[in-house]
């Protein structure tokens, strides 16, 4: 059995990053190579909303440093937890 292979796309904002990513997806699709694609922060509904919380223009430079990197590991902790890990582990 072939295990599944996490890819990310790395980079600051404004770099590519969403059109790599739809351009490997659609090489994907081209060649019928099942995958799912996830986001982060985000890529999970509780993820999300905190997601939503730091994305949010209204809180720009409201937000300390230290809360930002809580709430994205928090958002990475569930996308880990209820996403990637179940799915290492299905036969």
């Amino acid at each position: 059995m072939v295990r599944g292979k996490l890819i990310t796309f790395e980079g600051i904002d404004g770099c590519g990053k969403d059109t790599q990513t739809e351009l490997f997806c659609r090489y994907l699709s081209s060649m019928d190579i099942a995958f799912e694609l996830k986001r982060e922060p985000g890529g999970e509904p509780f993820a999300e909303v905190l997601r939503n919380v730091v994305k949010d223009p209204k809180y720009k430079g409201q937000v300390e440093g230290i809360t930002e990197l809580f709430i994205y590991e928090a958002a990475r902790a569930q996308l880990v937890n209820r996403v990637l890990r179940p799915k290492s582990k299905s036969p």
